[in-house]
């Protein structure tokens, strides 16, 4: 739910506007670093950074090594390549499917595969980022890939014709920012975060980005152990 902008070479996205509008409720200055995935994780888990958000999902695993400010619920989406789309998972069985080494997709593939004949696995192509994730997908490397929902969606819109959405969406997870324990951000973040929800502007700025269906009634922090997400 972030990119760099082609045209201004900015970081633009829905992320980026609901950090800035937290922001400015907390009265903060925000200076954006781009980074591939894995260096926020690791940055955040370090303090090396106080927040991070790149469509972070929420697991029990992140919530020991980071606080994690739920904001978005969304279902994973496969995409293949124009012509491949497919309706039932098990279309899958005996071809590729590409996916970020770092995300929480690789589970999601394993189980799939578990479903399909002996014969036939998954095979899971587990690549340094979703983009060359993508990339294989268009080059015809991998039959389809799989990331969040919203990614999924503008991955296809920005291909140009080249790729389209596939099969039912996953079961849905959790996003969250992702911030420094040590920081004791979360707190206050959380406060901005739904602050935004009650104001309206948090709407706002989903609706802007084609998001609103992946809208969560109010945040909390670490939903995945707490349970108490909307």
């Amino acid at each position: 739910t972030e990119f760099v902008d082609p045209e201004t070479q900015q970081l633009v996205g829905a992320d980026i506007d609901l950090i800035n509008a937290a922001a400015e409720v907390l009265k903060i200055k925000v200076t954006f670093v781009n980074v591939p995935f894995e260096k926020v994780i690791s940055g955040v888990t370090k303090g090396t950074y106080p927040v991070g958000a790149s469509s972070i999902v929420d697991t029990r695993s992140r919530e020991k090594k980071m606080d994690l400010v739920a904001y978005l619920k969304s279902s994973p989406r496969f995409f293949v390549a124009k012509g491949n789309a497919f309706t039932k998972a098990t279309a899958l069985c005996g071809k590729t499917v590409a996916v970020a080494a770092v995300g929480v997709y690789v589970d999601e593939l394993k189980t799939l595969s578990a479903t399909c004949p002996k014969a036939t696995p998954i095979t899971i192509e587990q690549l340094t980022d979703q983009s060359a994730a993508t990339q294989a997908v268009v080059d015809g490397k991998a039959f389809a890939s799989v990331v969040s929902g919203p990614v999924a969606t503008w991955t296809v819109k920005e291909s140009d014709g080249a790729l389209e959405l596939a099969g039912e969406p996953l079961a849905p997870f959790t996003y969250g920012f992702a911030i420094a324990k040590k920081s004791g951000l979360a707190p206050a973040f959380l406060t901005a975060v739904n602050s935004l929800i009650t104001q309206g502007k948090y709407t706002e700025i989903l609706k802007k980005w084609g998001l609103e269906d992946s809208a969560v009634k109010a945040s909390t922090i670490n939903p995945r152990t707490r349970k108490k997400t909307s």
